[in-house]
């Protein structure tokens, strides 16, 4: 084994997956290799960033001009995850913060952005789909990814930097692309627990063959807390199904329901605490917390490899989000219904131009409309008691975007490309209808580099 990685590493591969003589876990790596952007039997494709793919033409995020990395299924296996966030604190650049509030969205931040937004600015992906939650009252572009679960993760490409020309709005500080798994050769059953009536359960049902490819993950988890008003609760129900069709393309549909509840335990001055005025473990105000549930509905088309790929998505969304709160003068609440549609295109094409100049041309265009239900004020006990904020939201995205790369020499690289996004609001003010914008920017991002 210490020839082979020797080998290996004169290649240009710094190390060799745990799994490399394994042959189910060979299988795998190709798959997560064709959802990363290279041939299963490419060095490059599989070493990710040791392979420097920066001067080669490639549709994988590791041949962007910004600083990329690649994380497969297998290193997310040897991950001690407990919760999203464990997925990214160990990459180098994030900034990752959980407030110990119930099932609000982390902090998450990149390239020194702020981490007290909640992930605002950087855009986050599932199979294409856009989590960030645009115009949403907690804040603009709100991520919250605690519906993903980490085993049906395949990969997870991260971007620093607006570099890529497919991440629109939010995409300031980075952008994270993440794939699931399409099948597994096996199923799974697991059941852990721990202090604080902490306990998960986790089932996968999955089988790899020539037809219809089934993935199920169903998760269960409960946690009293560490402090009073911690407890959280949620379930989760993950089915896609990857269909086989004619001429080497394939359909993946997914359907996902999810539900949380949680108690919202809030912030304690210091100096209290300090003191023994005040528990560590008390509360600031026993009935703050909330809940969310969502439905999503999502298609993806794939047609060729990832160099030659033609791409459809279209998705579909319902999720209702309720939070109150006690940060010292009094309990809010805010209550926020949304649904999303969208759908996306997307075309590669590699050739050489004159036989002598390699060169990719990436062009797809984003549709996305948001249709938001929104309230806010002071509240008793989760209740009401006025509305400070009465909204009906609708906001629609159109976007097209287009990249070329070419290669005019072998240690050279030119990088170019530009997005294009039209945005249509439309605000009815219930409270006070005469504050109703309707308002229609747009925004042109240009994108280059060279390698």
């Amino acid at each position: 084994m210490t020839r082979l990685l020797a080998s290996a590493s004169a290649l240009g591969v710094s190390t060799l997956p745990s799994h490399a003589l394994d042959p189910t876990a060979i299988e795998l790596e190709e798959l997560q290799v064709t959802a990363q952007g290279g041939s299963a039997n490419s060095v490059a494709a599989v070493a990710g960033p040791a392979a420097n793919l920066k001067t080669q033409i490639s549709s994988s995020v590791l041949a962007l001009p910004g600083n990329s990395t690649v994380i497969d299924a297998a290193e997310i296996a040897r991950l001690p995850v407990q919760s999203y966030g464990d997925l990214f604190r160990p990459v180098a650049g994030f900034d990752v913060s959980n407030y110990g509030q119930g099932g609000v969205g982390y902090g998450i931040a990149l390239r020194g952005f702020s981490d007290a937004e909640h992930g605002r600015d950087v855009a986050v992906f599932i199979d294409g789909v856009p989590i960030n939650e645009v115009s949403s009252i907690h804040t603009p572009n709100y991520v919250d990814l605690n519906p993903l679960i980490p085993e049906t993760i395949r990969s997870i490409s991260i971007v620093r930097g607006p570099f890529s020309v497919e991440a629109g709005d939010a995409n300031l500080g980075g952008s994270i692309f993440i794939e699931t798994k399409r099948a597994e050769p096996f199923s799974t059953v697991g059941a852990s627990g721990g202090s604080f009536g902490t306990w998960r359960g986790l089932a996968t049902f999955s089988q790899i063959g020539p037809g219809i490819q089934p993935f199920l993950a169903y998760e269960g988890y409960g946690t009293g807390g560490y402090r009073e008003n911690g407890d959280l609760g949620r379930y989760n129900a993950f089915n896609k199904v990857s269909v086989p069709l004619d001429l080497g393309s394939s359909l993946s549909l997914r359907v996902q329901i999810y539900g949380t509840g949680f108690g919202q335990p809030g912030y304690l001055e210091r100096d209290r605490v300090r003191t023994g005025l005040v528990s560590p473990r008390a509360a600031t105000n026993i009935t703050d917390g909330g809940g969310k549930t969502l439905q999503t509905f999502v298609a993806n088309y794939v047609n060729g490899g990832p160099d030659d790929e033609l791409s459809a998505l279209l998705y579909a969304s319902h999720d209702v989000f309720s939070r109150f709160s006690d940060f010292g003068a009094g309990q809010r609440g805010q209550v926020e219904e949304r649904e999303t549609v969208g759908g996306r295109i997307r075309k590669v094409w590699t050739t050489s131009l004159f036989d002598a100049l390699p060169t990719q041309v990436l062009v797809g265009g984003d549709w996305r409309s948001d249709a938001l239900d929104v309230k806010t004020g002071p509240s008793i006990a989760r209740s009401f008691t006025a509305r400070s904020l009465d909204l009906d939201l609708s906001q629609h995205n159109l976007a097209a975007y287009a990249q070329v790369q070419v290669k005019p020499a072998p240690w050279l690289k030119l990088t170019g490309g530009a997005r294009f996004d039209q945005f249509f609001y439309d605000v009815r003010n219930n409270l006070d209808p005469a504050l109703s914008p309707k308002v229609s920017p747009n925004v042109v991002s240009p994108k280059g580099g060279a390698a």
